[in-house]
């Protein structure tokens, strides 16, 4: 029992590692992709002419973020990142519970043969 325990805890804590890498890999890639939209309308901005002469300053970009058109372009980016993000952790938990329900099934009739050989 102590065994199957201990492999059970390793076993969880391995899975919590990787959720937490692939969580964190994930916000990473987000943040990249915001800084990338935000760069483009930035450059957008810039080459439009917002403000007072053709070159863009800060003010231009609050402008682009303050009428809207930046927000809700993020908006889509932020529902498909959205909508990625569940698929991919439907995925891996689709891959672990295949994976580590081989492993439980096999403790579990291990466990079941010390229980009945005592």
């Amino acid at each position: 029992k102590a065994m199957a325990k201990e492999l059970l805890e390793k076993q969880s804590t391995r899975l919590a590692d990787a959720y937490d890498e692939i969580i964190s890999l994930k916000w990473q890639s987000l943040e990249e992709v915001f800084q990338k939209k935000l760069w483009e309308y930035y450059t957008e901005a810039h080459r439009r002419g917002y403000g007072r002469s053709a070159a863009s300053t800060p003010e231009d970009l609050r402008e682009v973020w303050q009428n809207g058109e930046l927000k809700s372009l993020l908006a889509v980016e932020k529902q498909g990142w959205g909508r990625s993000q569940r698929a991919d952790l439907q995925h891996v938990e689709n891959e672990l519970d295949g994976s580590l329900g081989k492993s439980i099934e096999a403790l579990e009739a291990k466990l079941t043969t010390v229980a009945d050989l005592e």
